[in-house]
C-alpha cells in the first residue's frame, strides 16, 4: 500500500492521496491542511527518513512553506533547498524583465519593480520577489524552477521561460503582451463583468476543452475570492458561472452560499431551490435552504 501511495498515478506529482515532490535524486511526498483559522502542511523523503509536519492556527501558506525550507536547509535534506549567489539588479537587467505576460487564456504574469526590487505575480498568487543569479536568470524563495526572459526564435518575441532542469529543453509559453490585452479574469477584477462573461463565453465557444473555462476553475476562483474576504466579487464570479453552466446545480449552489454571505437572503433562496430543482439528492443544498429560510422567517 505503501508502494502504491508513493507511485505516481495521475500525474508525476500525484500519488494515491499524497503529492510527489521529485527533486533531481531525491523523492519528497506530502500534504497540506486548509480551513478558516488553520492551515498545515506534512512534507517527508520516501527513503532517508526524514521530513517535518507544521501545524499553525492561522491561513498562512508563505509562513509553513518558509519554516519547511529553513528546516530542510539546517537538517540538509538532499536537493530539497538549492543554494544561490545573488548579484545586484541592473538598469539594463530590470527594463528587459519588466512587463506583462500570457499564462495560459485566462491569467497574466506580470514583473513589476519597486525600487530596486524586482517582483513577480500572476491573477490568483500573492507577488512574489525575484533575485538575480546571473544576468539573465532570477529565482523565487517560494518556487524551485527558475525564471529566465528569453526571444523565441521563432517570432522573435520576448518570453518567460521556466528552467526546471539544465537538461530539458525549453518552453516558449508565456509571451510577453500589450498593456491593452486583458484576459476574461482581468476585465472581471476591474469590475466590467459583461465583458468578462462575454469573453468566458468567447473563450468556452472556440475552446470548450480549455481548463480556464471549465466549470470547476471558475468555481475555485470564486471560493478563493471568498475566502480573502472578497464575498461581493465571489458572488458575481459565481453568477458568471451560472450564466456559462445553467444546467449545473453545482453553480446554483455556490451563487447561493456567495448571496448568502453577502446578506441576499432572497436570491439565495432562489438558486438554493434551482440547485435543488437541479439536484434533489443533494442533502447540503436541501439543509443549506432550510437554514436560509428560517434566518428569513426570524428577521
Amino acid at each position: 500500500m505503501t508502494e502504491k501511495m508513493l507511485t505516481p498515478f495521475v500525474s508525476e506529482f500525484d500519488g494515491l492521496g499524497l503529492f510527489i515532490d521529485k527533486r533531481k535524486d531525491d523523492i519528497y511526498f506530502g500534504h497540506g491542511g486548509w480551513d478558516e483559522g488553520f492551515s498545515s502542511q506534512m512534507t517527508a523523503h520516501k527513503d532517508k527518513g526524514y521530513g517535518v509536519v507544521v501545524l499553525t492556527n492561522s491561513n498562512h501558506p508563505e509562513f509553513i512553506e518558509e519554516l519547511i525550507r529553513s528546516v530542510a536547509h539546517a537538517y540538509e535534506w538532499g536537493n530539497y533547498v538549492p543554494i544561490y549567489q545573488s548579484q545586484p539588479l541592473t538598469e539594463l537587467m530590470m527594463a528587459k524583465a519588466i512587463g506583462r505576460y500570457q499564462n495560459g487564456s485566462d491569467n497574466v504574469l506580470t514583473i513589476y519593480r519597486e525600487g530596486n526590487r524586482l517582483f513577480y505575480k500572476d491573477l490568483f498568487i500573492k507577488p512574489m520577489e525575484l533575485f538575480a543569479v546571473s544576468d539573465s536568470t532570477f529565482i523565487r524563495r517560494q518556487r524551485t524552477a527558475k525564471i529566465q526572459i528569453k526571444t523565441k526564435p521563432a517570432d522573435g518575441k520576448l518570453h518567460i521561460v521556466y528552467i526546471k532542469s539544465e537538461n530539458e529543453p525549453l518552453k516558449f509559453e508565456n509571451p510577453r503582451i500589450e498593456p491593452n490585452v486583458k484576459v476574461p479574469f482581468e476585465w472581471f477584477l476591474e469590475g466590467n463583468f459583461q465583458r468578462a462573461l462575454t469573453e468566458y463565453q468567447k473563450l468556452k465557444q472556440s475552446n470548450p476543452g480549455d481548463r480556464a473555462i471549465a466549470e470547476a476553475s471558475i468555481n475555485s476562483n470564486g471560493y478563493e475570492l471568498m475566502n480573502n474576504g472578497k464575498a461581493l466579487q465571489a458572488k458575481e464570479l459565481f453568477k458568471i458561472n451560472t450564466e456559462l453552466y445553467p444546467t449545473s446545480a453545482n453553480v446554483y449552489d455556490s451563487y447561493a452560499e456567495a448571496c448568502y454571505k453577502n446578506g441576499d437572503l432572497d436570491l439565495a433562496i432562489t438558486n438554493y431551490k434551482k440547485a435543488l430543482k437541479l439536484d434533489p439528492k443533494n442533502k447540503n443544498t436541501a439543509k443549506m435552504l432550510a437554514e436560509v429560510l428560517f434566518k428569513k422567517s426570524t428577521k
